[in-house]
C-alpha cells in the first residue's frame, strides 16, 4: 500500500481508500479524519455511498455510528 504524503489531497484520500476497499474486499467504504478544531469527524473520501446519505456522514461525534465507534 502506498503511503500518504504528509498534507494529503481528497485525490490522495480517495486512492488510499479504494486501496483499502480492494484489500478487504469491499464495495463501500468511508474514511473520516478527527477535526481537532471542534472535535468531530470529518469525511474526507467516500465510495459507493448513495448520495441520499451525504448529508448525514459529512460531519460524525465521536461515540456516534460505525465511523464514531470506531474513533
Amino acid at each position: 500500500m502506498t503511503a500518504l504524503p504528509t498534507q494529503p489531497t481528497a485525490a490522495d484520500w480517495l486512492t488510499f481508500l479504494q486501496q483499502v476497499l480492494a484489500d478487504f474486499g469491499c464495495v463501500t467504504g468511508t474514511l473520516h479524519r478527527l477535526d481537532p478544531a471542534d472535535g468531530l469527524l470529518k469525511l474526507v473520501a467516500c465510495q459507493g455511498i448513495p448520495e441520499v446519505l451525504m448529508p448525514v456522514i459529512q460531519t460524525i461525534p465521536v461515540g456516534k455510528g460505525v465511523a464514531g465507534a470506531a474513533a
